[in-house]
């Protein structure tokens, strides 16, 4: 039985000790200013910001074909098997690229969508890594990472609609955010289901948001992972952290704590805050 190894995409937004740690390879997404390209890896969230703060409006685009070719190659040469999770294929191709490319490697390449991204493809990622260091199987490794995506419920408070609408990534929801904005400032709340966005609710205050996030991962009962991802919102989700710890009962180094990247942050635009669990078994 040959040992796994897992690649995954930069929308993790994996640190690079972790990335290390856990024998992890990510395959960057590409963002776009203008004529420029830039991988997602080379930019520190501070420069994006930076280019963003432009008269141009940065977009993105999935992993080329080589990109994934080199990290599967780079895992089969060193005599491994190759699990590659990717952010969800319902708001990005990055999925298709990675399956198209892995049917060139005969079965040693398995790619599966985590139906999430950031925090919540970042927690499958780093369950999925230390299972294949201590040498499971890829089929015990899909298994538990499949039973961990069917336990999730990640929730996504937004600042603002205007980024969501540039970059396209939520056009069914538009019209609904549409109507509730001609009626007064609301903050809309996003959930994901089967890899989805989808509408959960709307607040009129960011506090109240922060309390709903709250509610739900308090109404999830017993978690298993629990994680809280940003955009620009460093001491909300420290603060977040920290009552989600005593609220839920865990060690707060074991809360994933992740601010987004350049390539979410194309999407979803500063003051977005978020919450991850997944159900204990």
């Amino acid at each position: 039985m040959r040992r796994v190894r897992i690649v995954t995409d930069s929308s993790s937004d994996l640190d690079l000790a972790t990335q290390q740690d856990l024998e992890i390879s990510v395959v960057p997404l590409i963002v776009t200013v203008g004529a420029e390209s830039y991988l997602d890896t080379e930019l520190s969230n501070d420069d994006f910001w930076q280019l963003a703060s432009g008269p141009i409006r940065p977009g993105t685009s999935q992993p080329t074909p080589g990109a994934f070719r080199q990290a599967f190659d780079g895992a089969i040469a060193q005599g491994y098997d190759v699990l590659c999770l990717t952010v969800t294929g319902h708001h990005s191709g990055t999925y298709d690229s990675a399956a198209m490319v892995a049917q060139e490697y005969e079965g040693r390449v398995v790619v599966d969508d985590s139906l999430s991204v950031c925090a919540g493809l970042s927690i499958q990622v780093i369950r999925a890594a230390r299972l294949a260091l201590e040498g499971m199987s890829m089929e015990h490794i899909r298994g538990a990472i499949t039973s961990m995506r069917q336990r999730m419920h990640m929730v996504v408070l937004l600042n603002a609609m205007e980024a969501l609408r540039a970059g396209g990534r939520a056009a069914k929801l538009m019209p609904i955010f549409d109507r509730l904005s001609n009626l007064l400032k609301l903050y809309p709340i996003l959930t994901f289901q089967q890899g989805e966005l989808k509408l959960l609710g709307v607040t009129r205050t960011y506090a109240r948001g922060i309390d709903r996030l709250k509610a739900e991962m308090l109404k999830m009962g017993d978690l298993e992972a629990l994680g809280v991802a940003h955009i620009r919102q460093h001491q909300l989700a420290q603060d977040l952290v920290d009552e989600l710890s005593t609220l839920k009962g865990f060690v707060r180094e074991q809360i994933v704590l992740a601010e987004a990247g350049p390539v979410l942050s194309c999407h979803a635009g500063r003051g977005v805050l978020a919450a991850v669990g997944f159900s204990a078994p």
